[in-house]
């Protein structure tokens, strides 16, 4: 009796293997050519399109008609607002092809920054109509509205503080590119705020808008002048952007308290929160010019921001107030760049005698501003509290550099030093008596060491900090030190 086995040999088992592998290669083989053609028929085809395209650049093809499809949410009128100038300038020329393709490409640059369209889609196709000429064409923008309604929550860390943060923000209100944002959050030092901003284009052009917003808030400022600073009010603001920079023209009303005075509140606080809310009327531009190759933490490019404010349109408050801020950084070679940066600040009352209000003036001092001192902490001060001052400048020197080792991560080494004095006319007589304080007095100043992590949209700091020079009574702050905010000095 003959008996089979079950069991496969050896000489089997890798004849299969084998097999398998060849298998596997003949595959691999044959997708790779199966690729290697369809690339190559494509790129023939794209060539030859591209021939055709070319020899035809110069041949007459009429515009019949300009197509939208599929909107919903946004206005005829407005996209005739856009198109319009598109299409008396394309009129104007030669209709040829070639001003066709640049007519599309135009149609797809105007649309885009309103944000209104997740896809833009435009092209060229033959002519619906039975009147129109042979050889017409119609250009059809096909689009696809981005979601209307977006929410957002989260919580975000700056200047000394933290928020937890509610937003909502409605596209196209009104079909014309209208945007609606609201927003509320709570945190440790502004305990509850709400803000609502309805912005639209004007002219049909992204680069100008109009807004209007309302907005409150409840601060509490006890961690540097005894008491709570309560804000609602409201602003209409008109911005543009050139290739110099953006400029922005808000008008503003805002009602200012301050309630919740702790027991220690100095005499100076007690008299400023005695008459009850101040109201301001005021107007104000800013101009912003930013070439940075990023806003936290720069290796390139410079910053120049200025504005200029004017209240006294009625209520209280009656002031010009100034500020500017400037920054350049440059790279030094192997990883390592330089910063350099300067503000300035300057608040003068209309009417001398009554003075400025607390909320008007320039504060000064803590992570984000001249490190080395507490937060608000540096300038005039009445006991424990921060008063402020109208009159300010503070400078800040660092230099960047890569971790040893890990060059490539995101954290960097800098050392930094800075510099800076705020105080407030003992006269507004004349400039001299009013610059006089900054020109007699030395200015606070601070060195230190530490790392930096750019975390966008925040930029976080572990510094090490000896304030060298500091002013009478000024709150120091000497050893370990975090910050977290989007300006630093």
């Amino acid at each position: 009796m003959v008996r089979h086995s079950s069991l496969l040999s050896p000489c089997s088992t890798f004849n299969d293997l084998a097999s398998l592998v060849l298998s596997a290669e003949l595959f691999s083989w044959q997708e790779k050519r199966r690729q290697a053609r369809l690339r190559g028929e494509y790129e023939r085809s794209s060539r030859l399109l591209n021939e055709v395209v070319n020899d035809n650049l110069k041949t007459v093809t009429p515009l019949s008609a300009l197509r939208v499809l599929n909107t919903q949410a946004t206005r005829d009128s407005f996209l005739s607002s856009l198109f319009s100038p598109l299409l008396l300038q394309h009129s104007a020329g030669p209709q040829t092809l070639e001003s066709l393709l640049a007519l599309t490409q135009d149609i797809h640059a105007t649309l885009a920054p309103f944000g209104v369209f997740k896809t833009i889609d435009v092209r060229l196709e033959t002519a619906q109509s039975l009147l129109a000429k042979e050889g017409s064409v119609d250009v059809v923008v096909d689009v696809k509205e981005a979601p209307r309604l977006s929410i957002k929550s989260g919580t975000e860390v700056g200047h000394a503080e933290g928020n937890a943060y509610i937003t909502a923000n409605i596209r196209n209100v009104f079909g014309g590119a209208e945007t609606l944002g609201l927003s509320t959050s709570v945190g440790t030092k502004t305990r509850s705020s709400f803000e609502g901003t309805l912005r639209t284009p004007l002219f049909a052009s992204p680069l100008h808008s109009l807004a209007f917003s309302g907005f409150s808030f409840d601060r509490d400022n006890t961690a540097f002048a005894s008491h709570w600073e309560q804000v609602q009010g409201g602003k209409l603001s008109y911005d543009t952007r050139t290739f110099l920079g953006g400029h922005s023209l808000t008008y503003e009303a805002t009602q200012r308290t301050l309630r919740n005075l702790l027991p220690s509140a100095s005499p100076s606080i007690r008299e400023a929160a005695r008459p009850g809310p101040s109201i301001k009327s005021a107007i104000a531009h800013t101009f912003l010019r930013d070439t940075r190759n990023s806003a936290f933490l720069a290796t390139s490019g410079s910053l120049f921001k200025a504005t200029q404010e004017l209240a006294g349109f009625g209520g209280d408050a009656k002031h010009f107030k100034s500020t500017t801020e400037t920054a350049m950084t440059r790279a030094l070679g192997k990883g390592y760049f330089a910063s350099f940066t300067t503000r300035t600040g300057l608040v003068l009352p209309l009417d001398p005698s009554k003075g400025t209000h607390l909320v008007d003036r320039v504060f000064m001092g803590g992570p984000t501003s001249v490190r080395g001192f507490k937060m608000n902490g540096m300038g005039p001060r009445d006991g424990n509290d921060s008063l402020g001052g109208e009159l300010s400048y503070s400078l800040g020197a660092s230099i960047f550099g890569p971790l040893p080792l890990r060059p490539h991560w995101p954290l960097k080494l800098h050392t930094f030093l800075n510099a800076g004095h705020l105080s407030s006319p003992a006269s507004y007589a004349s400039p001299q008596t009013i610059l006089a304080p900054l020109l007699s007095s030395p200015p606070s100043v601070s060195a230190g060491v530490g790392i930096v992590y750019d975390f966008a949209p925040i930029r976080i700091e572990a510094n090490f900090v000896v304030p060298l020079v500091g002013g009478s009574g000024e709150g120091l702050s000497k050893g370990f030190g975090l910050g977290m905010g989007m300006e630093f000095l």
